[in-house]
C-alpha cells in the first residue's frame, strides 16, 4: 500500500504472483486491493504476467485445504483485470481453477475469459549468418573462456588437443525439470561413439545457470556422472558448473551459447516442462542446433516455426540421434 501510494501506480504488472514461490506478495496484493476498494480508493490497473504457475508443476497440485484457501486469495486472486499468458496452453490448464475462484467471485471466469492473452518470449538474433561468429568479440570471449576455464590446462593434463574436444552447452540452471540427468546419458553415448568413429578422444560438458537453492539436483549430477564414469569406462568427459567460475571470469550467462557456437559444439534441453522456452530461443539466436525433449509447449507453439534441432519424444536413447548429432559436429555446412 505504501508503495503504490508513494509511487502513485497507474498500472500494474504483478510477475509471477500465479506462483506460491512468490506466496507472500501474491497474497498481499489481493489483500490491499480488498482494502483500497472498501475505503473507494482509486486502485492500479491490476494486470498479471502469468510465467509460470503451481498448476504446471507436480509438486504443486495438492495442497492442503488451508494452502488452497490461501491461493484462492491471492494467485492471482479475483480483483486481477487481464492476464497476460506465456503460451497458448496456460489459459486451457487454468479453466478449472480460474471456475474455482468464480465461486467465490461471480462473473470472475468469463472476466478472465475475455481479458487475457497470449504474449510469447522471445529472444534477439545473435548471428543472422554463421559468418557473424567470426566477428572479432566472438574471437575474444572464446579466448576469456579458454583462458578463464583453463581449458588448455584440462586438455594437457588429459593429453588431447582442443580440436580433440566435442563442446556441449546445457543452457539452463540446475533443476530437476531440466532432466539434465538424460543429457548426460546422451553425452556419454554420444562421446562413445565419437571414440569408435575416430572423431573425437574428449566432451566438455557445461550447465552455465545456477543450482537451484534447496533441490538437491547438482549433487544427483556429480554422482551419476562418477557412476557412469565407472559403468562405461569413460574418463574423458567433463561435467563443468559454470557457478564455479563466477568470480573467475567476467563472462556473464548469456556469453555461452555464443562461445560454444563458435568452438563448433552443440547444446542440450531435455526439460520435460516448461513455460515457454527462454533458454531454447537462446542458444537457437546464436546459431547452435539444439538436443532437445519435445516438450508440450514446444509442440504447441514452437514446433511450427521448424527451427532446426534434433528431437526426442520419449526419454529413451535412440543411434538415431547418436547420428544426428555427429552430422552436426562434423558438417560445418550445418
Amino acid at each position: 500500500t505504501n508503495f503504490i501510494k508513494k509511487n502513485k501506480i497507474d498500472v500494474l504488472f504483478a510477475h509471477n504472483s500465479c506462483h506460491p514461490v512468490n506466496f507472500i506478495y501474491a497474497v498481499a496484493l489481493p489483500r490491499y486491493y480488498r482494502d483500497a476498494i472498501a475505503l473507494g480508493e482509486k486502485t492500479p490497473k491490476y494486470i498479471v504476467w502469468w510465467h509460470d504457475s503451481h498448476l504446471e508443476r507436480k509438486h504443486f497440485l495438492n495442497p492442503p485445504n488451508d494452502v488452497s484457501n490461501y491461493l484462492l486469495q491471492g494467485i492471482p486472486g479475483n480483483f486481477v483485470e487481464y492476464i497476460i499468458f506465456i503460451n497458448s496452453l496456460q489459459f486451457k490448464e487454468g479453466k478449472h481453477y480460474f471456475k474455482q475462484l468464480n465461486k467465490r467471485s461471480k462473473g470472475f471466469f468469463e472476466l478472465i475469459e475475455r481479458n487475457h492473452d497470449v504474449v510469447y518470449n522471445t529472444t534477439g538474433e545473435v548471428i543472422t549468418k554463421f559468418k557473424d561468429l567470426q566477428k572479432e568479440s566472438f574471437e575474444k570471449k572464446v579466448e576469456s573462456f579458454i583462458k578463464d576455464f583453463k581449458i588448455k590446462e584440462l586438455c594437457d593434463k588429459k593429453k588431447c588437443k582442443l580440436k580433440d574436444m566435442v563442446f556441449c552447452l546445457q543452457h539452463t540452471r540446475v533443476v530437476e525439470r531440466k532432466r539434465i540427468d538424460f543429457a548426460l546419458l546422451y553425452c556419454y553415448e554420444l562421446l562413445k561413439e565419437l571414440k569408435q568413429r575416430g572423431l573425437s578422444k574428449a566432451m566438455y560438458f557445461l550447465v552455465s545457470g545456477t543450482s537451484a537453492g534447496a533441490d538437491s539436483s547438482r549433487k544427483k549430477l556429480e554422482k551419476l556422472n562418477n557412476d557412469l564414469i565407472k559403468d562405461t569406462g569413460i574418463k574423458d568427459l567433463f561435467l563443468v558448473f559454470a557457478e564455479d567460475y563466477y568470480d573467475k571470469t567476467k563472462l556473464v550467462f548469456e556469453d555461452y551459447p555464443n562461445i560454444f557456437a563458435k568452438l563448433g559444439g552443440i547444446t542440450t534441453y531435455f526439460s520435460e516442462v516448461e513455460g515457454f522456452g527462454n533458454n531454447l530461443l537462446e542458444v537457437l539466436g546464436s546459431g547452435l542446433i539444439p538436443i532437445i525433449y519435445r516438450y508440450p509447449v514446444y509442440k504447441r507453439d514452437i514446433a511450427k516455426y521448424k527451427f532446426k534441432v534434433i528431437g526426442f519424444d520419449k526419454y529413451e536413447l535412440d543411434s538415431k540421434q547418436i547420428d544426428q548429432a555427429i552430422e552436426v559436429l562434423t558438417n560445418k555446412k550445418n
